[in-house]
């Protein structure tokens, strides 16, 4: 991909990531500007994974029959905490397309970089009242109990207790994923730590710039949670902690550890949805986890972006390598 400098307006369309074998975001950002710089990963699983979860093996995905609440299903995270899902609101709010909602702005010297950044970008949209926020559980001997609702789920059955009485649902716990080392790892709630983008010129391969968002950046542009569910199903939240986008993945290409991730975004204005999908290259180091977008489709996207915004007579192109790092979260941190 290539980004694009206009009458003193620059546009960055992000590149797959390529990362230094450690996955130590130091090694990345301790380069001098100005080198060449040729970052290859070998070992995509370096060190030993650990992670405490308060409720690693009870993790499951629940679909409710029809209920007076309009409820569609439940999934348990293995860090304590739960979401409900409600029909076409389970789908995602995450912005899809290489557009101005899915950009993240960082300073280059005296201009302003907007960096197309879909799977990270927060959506500014609202998710539904009071239907987006993460709960808390307890597990014992069988029984989940939603401790904010005391709603429960037993024997293949939800309890909705209201008022002093209780409705009685159907609950079926949905088939996982097939067992693999990389669903294994994967299978966490991840909290987006750092985000790193480093710049290149296209013609040099020079480095011009690395640059790395600070804390208020990050709580104003990007997700703070990434839930990975062994159902299958993957779960985005804020850092107000609200629901940001849910969808579903899969491994398209185990042995280069790429996944797969569609949505079904619902508009406001529009109540036909719209489909999308890319696909992530994952890398894991002891226990951190590394995202980088590596689409085909959304190359060719930006490709054509940066075509139809180019001049001619000022027309300087650079690729960028963007690196996100995240860590797990074995207990519900609110």
């Amino acid at each position: 991909m290539h980004i694009n400098k206009r009458k003193g307006k620059v546009v960055v369309m992000l590149v797959m990531a390529v990362l230094a074998q450690s996955c130590d975001l130091g090694d990345l950002t301790d380069t001098l500007d100005g080198t060449e710089e040729k970052y290859v990963i070998t070992d995509k699983n370096y060190g030993t994974q650990q992670v405490d979860e308060a409720y690693a093996a009870e993790a499951a995905y629940f679909e409710v029959e029809d209920n007076s609440e309009e409820l569609s299903a439940i999934e348990f995270f293995p860090d304590g905490s739960y979401q409900l899902l409600y029909g076409v609101e389970q789908e995602s709010y995450a912005p899809l397309a290489l557009d101005a909602e899915s950009e993240v702005t960082m300073p280059v010297g005296d201009r302003k970089v907007k960096i197309s950044m879909p799977g990270l970008k927060r959506n500014q949209a609202p998710a539904p009242s009071g239907k987006a926020s993460r709960g808390t559980y307890t597990y014992e001997n069988g029984v989940y109990t939603l401790l904010d609702l005391e709603w429960t789920v037993s024997d293949n059955t939800l309890y909705i207790r209201r008022n002093g009485e209780v409705e009685t649902v159907a609950a079926t716990r949905a088939a996982n994923l097939p067992e693999s080392m990389l669903t294994t790892k994967i299978s966490h709630v991840w909290e987006l730590n750092e985000v790193l983008v480093k710049l290149y010129n296209s013609n040099t391969h020079k480095l011009v710039m690395t640059y790395k968002f600070t804390d208020e950046e990050m709580k104003r542009e990007f997700i703070r949670y990434f839930v990975f569910a062994r159902s299958g199903n993957f779960y985005r939240y804020d850092y107000y902690g609200e629901n940001n986008g849910n969808g579903v993945w899969t491994w398209t290409n185990p042995s280069e550890q790429v996944m797969h991730m569609s949505f079904r975004t619902y508009s406001f204005d529009n109540p036909i949805p719209v489909y999308g999908e890319f696909n992530e290259q994952i890398y894991f180091s002891n226990n951190h986890l590394y995202i980088a977008d590596t689409d085909k489709a959304m190359d060719d996207a930006a490709d054509k972006y940066a075509e139809e915004e180019s001049d001619e007579e000022d027309n300087v192109l650079y690729y960028g390598v963007s690196l996100a790092q995240l860590v797990p979260v074995g207990y519900f941190k609110p």
